[in-house]
């Protein structure tokens, strides 16, 4: 099931593979024409010399604060891990009825919970992170990233389950065999409705 809904400057669109690379991208060009022009302003400033020059000085010193927000964009995703497409396209093939999205770095509060794909049904919502070396921190990665889910769902009166699973050949066996036959029919407005809730909380 496809879901028309564009990131940040129609790059790609959110919860589409490759949007994590898009934005890194979109990011580090735009850091580099920022501080190109910073550099080429305060060089015209100095080669002018004169009631000019600090107008010119003034100006490159403002850029630097975009050009720095936008490399604290690209290196804020730079450990962002994606998962690989063929295991994003093994989710989609599951059933059309589903809604999969996928590269959802979702915010809340001071946390970033990297949901690496996320699969939407009439059953319940189905996400899946990477697992973590200890078992216990791993389950408890799994239990935050659950409660942070269902804390931005539940205030929309949206009553769906959240399950989050570690394991993502264990999320699709479930998936394949226990939701497809009963996540028929799909309600589209309200799948469409979550999948909205999760991509406004994308970073």
């Amino acid at each position: 099931m496809a879901l028309d809904i564009l990131g940040k400057n129609n790059l790609k669109k959110r919860g589409d593979h490759g949007y994590v690379i898009s934005v890194k991208k979109y990011n580090l060009k735009l850091s580099v024409a920022f501080l190109f022009s910073c550099l080429v302003i305060y060089t015209l400033g100095a080669i002018i010399n004169n009631a000019l020059t600090p107008f010119f000085t003034i100006t490159s010193v403002l850029m630097v604060l975009p050009t720095s927000q936008f490399l604290a964009k690209y290196f804020s995703y730079s450990k962002y891990k994606i998962l690989v497409k063929d295991n994003f396209e093994r989710l989609e093939s599951i059933s059309e009825d589903f809604l999969v999205l996928g590269e959802l770095p979702i915010i809340r509060g001071k946390k970033v919970y990297e949901t690496k794909a996320m699969v939407v049904t009439n059953a319940g919502v189905y996400t899946y992170i990477d697992p973590h070396k200890d078992i216990n921190q791993s389950r408890k990665e799994t239990l935050d990233t659950k409660a942070a889910l269902e804390s931005i769902i539940k205030p929309k009166n949206i009553q769906l389950s959240v399950t989050v699973y570690d394991d993502l050949d264990k999320m699709y066996d479930y998936l394949d065999k226990k939701v497809k036959s009963i996540a028929t029919s799909p309600d589209e407005k309200l799948l469409g409705t979550v999948a909205k809730c999760f991509i406004e909380k994308t970073h």
